[in-house]
């Protein structure tokens, strides 16, 4: 029982660092919850209470990191759709979803639009805004000449 109140105590301990719990925080968390301010006190339902609280909040924070930065390869992959789009268009040739993601695997040597890491999705956006814009440029420049 003693081993296990251990392994208990340690996990806590684990889980307040990894939300950044300093030991002044650590000690004032527990005397509000639980009227002690060490956990070497505490009973072993106690500690099994404060682990599964301390986990939901771990999973918590890390849900909401999730969160962001899956919304921020959401909007990476639209903007890289958007510039390869723009590419497409401004070079008169045929768009469509299932191109714009062939091109995009392409260019980024992957078998999946959704296999793009964030910085490949960023690079790629302002090569194929480039391109586009050059070709805009060029197809102006040609018009001014033929006029």
């Amino acid at each position: 029982m003693k081993q296990l109140r251990n392994t208990l105590i340690a996990r806590a301990h684990q889980l307040c660092h990894q939300l950044g719990l300093s030991e002044d925080d650590r000690r004032a968390m527990l005397v509000a919850n639980y009227g002690t301010d060490t956990m070497k006190n505490m009973k072993y339902y106690q500690l099994t209470l404060l682990c599964d609280q301390l986990q939901q909040r771990v999973s918590e924070r890390t849900t909401d990191q999730e969160r962001k930065s899956n919304a921020e390869l959401d909007k990476a992959r639209k903007k890289l759709i958007a510039s390869i789009g723009g590419y497409l268009r401004a070079t008169g040739q045929e768009e469509n979803m299932e191109l714009i993601k062939g091109v995009a695997c392409r260019a980024a040597m992957v078998q999946h639009f959704n296999k793009i890491d964030l910085a490949e999705l960023k690079r790629l956006s302002v090569i194929f805004l480039k391109k586009s814009n050059d070709r805009i440029k060029q197809n102006v420049l040609t018009q001014i000449n033929i006029n």
